[in-house]
């Protein structure tokens, strides 16, 4: 065993775990891969019993438990919190006016005639695909009003 390498070793593992990233080495096993040496020469060179750093490895873990109980407390409190509640009055309100869908159509199309050619096979099917959703929205709600007009005029005409 050589004293001056378990001293470079003693010494860099301190460092670690006093630096920034102490809170990620909780086991000897962390620091035996941040020092980027094995389990077993870690043991050989008495790192796992000097005191300084078990006493340090133990702090770490402690800090890890301490952060948990406090995340764990904050979902207790977000659960017990009152949620803002959505509320849909009516039907209507989640129908979108033909205006807005009109639009949201000739923006796709304005961007598939501009970019169509430059994007990836799976994007375009996403592009047709909602072109054509957009297109049965607006085809379905002419039918429906063209229902609307016949039905009244057949109940008013007799």
């Amino acid at each position: 065993m050589d004293e001056k390498k378990q001293k470079r070793l003693i010494n860099r593992s301190l460092k670690l775990l006093n630096g920034k990233n102490k809170q990620k080495i909780r086991s000897f096993l962390d620091l035996a891969k941040v020092l980027k040496i094995s389990k077993n020469t870690l043991q050989n060179y008495g790192l796992n019993k000097h005191p300084e750093i078990v006493e340090l490895i133990k702090q770490n873990r402690h800090a890890k438990v301490q952060r948990k109980k406090i995340k764990k407390q904050c979902k207790k409190v977000l659960k017990n919190s009152p949620q803002n509640e959505v509320k849909i009055s009516n039907k209507n309100d989640l129908l979108r006016p033909y205006e807005e869908i009109k639009a949201k159509l000739f923006g796709y199309k304005a961007w598939k005639q501009k970019n169509y050619n430059k994007i990836h096979p799976s994007a375009k099917t996403v592009i047709d695909r909602q072109i054509a959703l957009l297109e049965w929205v607006m085809n379905e709600n002419k039918e429906n009003k063209e229902g609307d007009e016949n039905g009244i005029q057949n109940n008013t005409g007799m």
